[in-house]
């Protein structure tokens, strides 16, 4: 750079000086960084900040499968997705042989008890041959449902599966 005399009082972006400043300034272009890193970041606060490698590793952007067949019943019983995410459930079902028409429907709602079906299923078992369904669905954060049946059928598994 060139000496200046004190009075010369141009700023950087007069100058159009070939760098990044320290504080404030706007990036109009691509920065080729080779293989330096960025360090000193932090825990980005609003969408838009940049985050670390270990950040983004430590975030919770599993699928966690739970069989909770033990603690769920297809009588009508009402349950709440207290998870604070969107949980998929599959609830499988069946007939034995002999037990004639039978199915089950899923209920899913923002009020107790839930009242829109989102899923059916109804099959016969004749004398000879059992049958099984399944219903499938999501649930929203916050949101009830429940399995309402007609007939006889059996619960065979109750899966859900809490969704990032």
């Amino acid at each position: 750079m060139a000496d200046l005399p004190d009075w010369y009082t141009q700023t950087e972006t007069e100058l159009d000086l070939p760098y990044l400043p320290l504080t404030g300034g706007t990036m109009t272009g691509a920065i080729a960084m080779g293989s330096s890193k960025i360090t000193g970041l932090g825990a980005p606060a609003v969408d838009a900040d940049a985050a670390t490698k270990k950040y983004a590793d430590d975030q919770d952007h599993a699928v966690v499968q739970a069989n909770v067949t033990a603690s769920r019943a297809i009588d009508g019983t009402v349950y709440q997705n207290t998870s604070g995410k969107i949980i998929m459930v599959a609830v499988s079902m069946y007939l034995n042989g002999g037990d004639g028409a039978g199915g089950g429907s899923a209920y899913v709602g923002a009020a107790n008890p839930p009242t829109s079906i989102v899923a059916g299923w109804l099959d016969y078992a004749s004398a000879s041959f059992g049958v099984k369904g399944t219903l499938t669905f999501i649930v929203p954060p916050s949101y009830y449902y429940k399995i309402g049946t007609v007939g006889s059928p059996t619960l065979g598994t109750w899966t859900e599966w809490s969704m990032h």
